[in-house]
């Protein structure tokens, strides 16, 4: 996979991953959709399982960062700034993310040896 098409799907995983965060107040579907989307962008390019892991998994706490900052574009479900707990929280989301990046990476990896 070129590099170009790498970085395009990778923003467009962060886009699709964004607008479900926006869209619904369940966890779960969101943790859901990040691990496949992780998974799927580690196996294409295993090379960048450390990008994908980051870029995705930091995503959801840089929307909700800038949302809070600027006040723009609140997700429709919070009714309060997000808590020091909710922080916590999306920070973790790093876990899940590089853990199905490089999951999904590491056959491909071992193979090529």
């Amino acid at each position: 996979m070129s590099k170009s098409l790498y970085v395009a799907l990778l923003a467009l995983a962060a886009a699709i991953l964004l607008y479900a965060e926006w869209h619904t107040d369940e966890v779960m579907v969101v943790l859901a959709l990040l691990v496949v989307l992780a998974a799927a962008l580690g196996l294409a390019r295993p090379a960048a399982a450390l990008a994908t892991g980051i870029v995705l998994g930091a995503a959801i706490p840089f929307a909700h960062l800038a949302s809070a900052l600027t006040g723009l574009y609140p997700p429709p479900y919070q009714l309060a700034p997000p808590s020091p707990a909710d922080w916590a929280v999306m920070a973790f989301l790093l876990v899940p993310a590089l853990a199905a990046a490089y999951a999904a990476a590491w056959p491909r990896r071992h193979a090529a040896n």
